[in-house]
């Protein structure tokens, strides 16, 4: 049976587990917020975009979000959609009404495996989560890399000694048949019905984070775009020949250079290029 510890670590000798552990929590619980608010901001962006393009489909869905509170406390219908409309719809959908998910977009979790091998009096530890949330993880001097794996070679700088101690001490730690999170305690910083995202937290997150890296550029936004526009056509054509989708089909219209030509001319002429401080202030606003 293979083994694949492609995320382990140990605990450095003297370094306090509780300590760790206090870090885990703060320090990755606001990586997954600023994360969450990124992903949050990116969405609410190209939705804006789609808007500013006349998608219908788009359109409908803030049509039918705002008909929701039409006449209670003091909402009226929305008839012009702004930056902040669909910031307020993407909060909506993503966070508040799917509390037990917390309002993961995409994947936002990450959560820490805890072992202790009593034999050597070690304490090993399994990272689950995004790789860039590792990334943040792996370089605590609170840590060291303690990988293994059976199904290739080990890594060069580890003799075969070391690779095979490498296994006994994990094998000393856990039951390497059994999943490594039903073993050991796990420590999660995003808790289920955990409020991690609410209006005012996005808007203070975002504060902190006014930099040019958390708004797509105009290019990105260029690009997905013409995408949005590339797919609606091909699904108009899909009804108008009533013909089935097929991965194949769809990947020679969007390759097409003429279509491309056409959709790029229509979002060079609506499309915004909006600078940094209109957006965030557009975002910002109450």
């Amino acid at each position: 049976m293979s083994t694949k510890i492609y995320s382990g670590y140990k605990l450095r000798k003297g370094v306090s587990l509780f300590d760790l552990q206090e870090k885990f929590y703060r320090v990755m619980r606001q990586t997954v917020q600023t994360d969450l608010v990124n992903s949050l901001t990116a969405k609410t962006v190209y939705m804006a975009d789609a808007v500013q393009l006349g998608n219908k489909n788009v359109k409908a869905d803030l049509r039918k979000h705002y008909k929701r509170f039409s006449g209670f406390s003091g909402f009226e219908e929305v008839k012009t959609f702004t930056l902040q409309h669909c910031l307020d719809y993407v909060l909506f959908e993503n966070i508040h009404k799917k509390p037990d998910i917390l309002g993961k977009v995409e994947t936002t979790t990450c959560s820490l495996a805890i072992f202790r091998n009593k034999i050597r009096d070690e304490i090993y530890l399994y990272f689950f989560g995004k790789e860039e949330y590792e990334d943040v993880f792996k370089i605590w001097p609170e840590v060291e890399e303690f990988a293994y794996w059976n199904n290739a070679d080990g890594p060069d700088y580890l003799t075969d000694e070391q690779w095979g101690d490498r296994y006994k001490a994990w094998n000393e730690a856990i039951n390497l048949n059994k999943s490594l999170r039903t073993q050991g305690l796990v420590i999660d910083p995003i808790e289920q019905n955990d409020s991690i995202i609410t209006r005012s937290k996005y808007k203070s997150i975002l504060q902190d984070l006014s930099r040019p890296t958390i708004l797509p550029t105009y290019e990105n936004r260029v690009s997905e775009a013409i995408h949005d526009l590339l797919g609606s056509d091909f699904t108009k054509q899909l009804k108008l020949t009533k013909t089935e989708f097929t991965l194949d089909s769809y990947m020679d219209f969007i390759r097409d250079v003429e279509k491309r030509k056409e959709a790029s001319i229509i979002v060079e002429k609506k499309l915004q290029r909006l600078d940094l401080d209109t957006y965030l202030s557009a975002l910002l606003s109450s």
